[in-house]
């Protein structure tokens, strides 16, 4: 690899992050760091400050720009949608090693049905499981309830809204965490 690719970079960052995620959000940052414009290094960095749970703003930032990119591309929501829901399946180690399975989402939930982390994480399962109108159907719900009031929250909708090729409300919500987060 080139160490001045960025875009291998970026690749190598997402790559490394469920095993190694110091090593992937570095890669991530020297992608950035290299092309500050790199669309797969502004999704990873916005992952990596959003994980962190410490730079909630910079992580909205990032993720604002690459919707950005998306919509500056032409890409249209249902072409995004489908090529992620290629790479977010449960085959891939990331989402499989990451993401709860549905029963065990739903399990937890019967003890504690508003919890906003569980319904999140129900969310993702849906994504998971290519149960798409679930999945939007459980953000509507958190946001109704009520889960779309602090930066980590919204991040969290925001990228399930991302998942689907849903770009205004993605945006909207990264917005949202974007100005509470630089308060």
């Amino acid at each position: 690899m080139s160490p001045n690719n960025a875009a291998a970079r970026s690749i190598l960052g997402l790559s490394l992050l469920s095993e190694n995620p110091d090593e992937g959000c570095k890669q991530l940052s020297t992608s950035l760091m290299l092309d500050p414009e790199a669309s797969i290094g502004l999704l990873g960095d916005g992952l990596c400050k959003w994980a962190s749970g410490e730079d909630y703003a910079n992580s909205a930032a990032s993720m604002r720009k690459f919707v950005a990119f998306i919509r500056r591309e032409g890409i249209s929501g249902t072409v995004y949608a489908r090529s992620v829901g290629a790479l977010f399946g449960r085959s891939n180690p990331l989402v499989r090693d990451n993401i709860p399975d549905l029963k065990s989402v739903q399990a937890a939930l019967l003890s504690a049905p508003r919890d906003l982390e569980n319904n999140v994480s129900l969310a993702f399962a849906y994504v998971a499981e290519g149960k798409s109108k679930l999945a939007l159907e459980t953000i509507h719900n958190v946001e109704l309830d009520g889960g779309a009031s602090e930066g980590e929250g919204q991040i969290a909708i925001g990228l399930l809204y991302l998942l689907l090729g849903q770009f205004d409300e993605a945006d909207r919500l990264f917005a949202m965490a974007e100005a509470i987060s630089k308060k």
